[in-house]
């Protein structure tokens, strides 16, 4: 189950690398710019869509309005009860126009509030803000560091071991192979030994 400590180590750099990106774009996420930025453009889609449906209905009703009174001309018989509807249909259709134009106005002010510097209450807030998110950020961050200290504390000691029980085995292998070699040398010494004092 031993690892090789080369692979320990990609593995551990591998691990901080991913806890780093996780750091940082949650840091990014919750930057009191960022999220003003969400929340303006999500404020801006809102308002595009009120303004279409308000200004469908307001362009709506005028259709509405030319229909009814081309009716009115078309069906004599009716002209008295059409011609007084249409006012009515027209005013109610377009009851909704007052409200567009608040919408716009409230739009504008938003913007204008988002492109203005913020003061200095506001920072504060924001350095609040983000020091409470940061918070938990650092805490869990310290947790997995010693999650990651703790499931690597056993892979390191078993390596460690492994090193130890192959350098015993090495040390003892070279010891017997000198042992070897210096009783081949030491026979052969004799061997020649032997074999110039049989020659003298």
């Amino acid at each position: 189950m031993a690892e090789d400590p080369q692979a320990l180590r990609q593995d551990i750099e591998e691990t901080r690398r991913l806890l780093s990106e996780d750091v940082d774009a949650l840091a990014n996420k919750v930057s009191p710019r960022q999220v003003m930025h969400r929340r303006t453009e999500a404020a801006r889609g809102r308002l595009s869509g009120w303004k279409d449906r308000v200004m469908g209905v307001g362009e709506h009703a005028a259709s509405s309005a030319r229909d009814a009174a081309s009716s009115v001309q078309d069906a004599g018989s009716k002209v008295g009860d059409t011609v007084g509807s249409v006012p009515a249909q027209a005013k109610e259709r377009t009851r909704g126009a007052p409200l567009a134009a608040g919408v716009i106005a409230f739009a504008a002010g938003w913007v204008v509030a988002a492109a203005l510097p913020p003061s200095t209450r506001e920072r504060e807030l924001a350095s609040t803000a983000k020091d409470n998110a940061m918070d938990p950020v650092k805490e869990r961050a310290g947790e997995m560091a010693q999650e990651l200290k703790e499931n690597l504390r056993e892979p390191a000691q078993e390596a460690v071991e492994q090193v130890k029980q192959s350098a015993t085995t090495a040390t003892a292998e070279i010891k017997d192979e000198s042992r070897s070699a210096a009783g081949e040398v030491k026979q052969q010494a004799q061997e020649s030994a032997d074999s110039v004092r049989q020659s003298t």
